[in-house]
């Protein structure tokens, strides 16, 4: 039961540094294409944090520019990254539900 909880965690874990580093690379090419300034430094603020406070941030300051179309490579690309953070989403879901399945029947 042990190995099943630190399983759980460790996809959990795993899964959030996945999701983390694909919105990273969606941002990024999104301000690229609104002509936002220092895209990696808006990049970073919107896939940090722990209550999504920089991704706010960023949808905020992100309406005052129109975007520009994207190149094919790069709206593939995007489409890619938004899928795989689908993915990752769900993985941390599956993990996290093993973590609380597993604490509820170890502690019993």
């Amino acid at each position: 039961m042990l190995l099943f909880l630190i399983s759980g965690i460790a996809l959990t874990i795993l899964a959030g540094f996945y999701l983390m580093t694909q919105v990273f690379q969606m941002v990024k090419i999104d301000a690229y294409y609104r002509g936002i300034k220092h895209p990696k430094f808006w990049a970073f603020l919107a896939s940090t944090g722990q209550r999504g406070d920089g991704l706010i941030l960023y949808l905020l300051k992100r309406r005052n520019f129109q975007r520009e179309t994207m190149s094919d490579k790069d709206f593939l690309a995007f489409q890619s990254y938004k899928g795989r953070a689908l993915v990752a989403l769900i993985f941390q879901l599956v993990g996290a539900a093993m973590t609380i399945i597993a604490l509820i029947l170890y502690l019993r």
